[in-house]
């Protein structure tokens, strides 16, 4: 007798997968990362992405919440003129061709 395996398809992303996965995204998580943390293949998300333009939309607008965040951190800490560090850091980012 021979038994065959079946692959098991994950349900659905619902509207808090999502939010949970987007919350994540916004901390500074990449999709790897958040899709392995809410036990996802990072494919099933691309999905779930590409089948939600609503979804889509609010995963650039996580994704740019995190930067802007860290960017706010760095300029803050290079008011300060002992983290002149901070501030190399954003103009070589900023202005990689000068």
């Amino acid at each position: 007798m021979t038994t065959t395996k079946r692959k098991t398809k994950k349900k659905a992303l619902s509207a808090t997968d999502k939010n949970g996965f987007l919350a994540v995204v916004a901390l500074g998580a990449s999709l790897d990362t958040a899709a392995r943390y809410f036990k996802r293949e990072p494919q099933e998300i691309l999905d779930a992405l590409t089948d939600d333009a609503d979804f889509q939309r609010d995963f650039k607008q996580a994704q740019e919440q995190a930067e802007v965040f860290f960017l706010k951190q760095v300029k803050t800490a290079a008011l300060d003129a002992k983290n002149w560090r901070a501030a190399t850091w954003s103009l070589e980012r900023l202005r990689p061709d000068r």
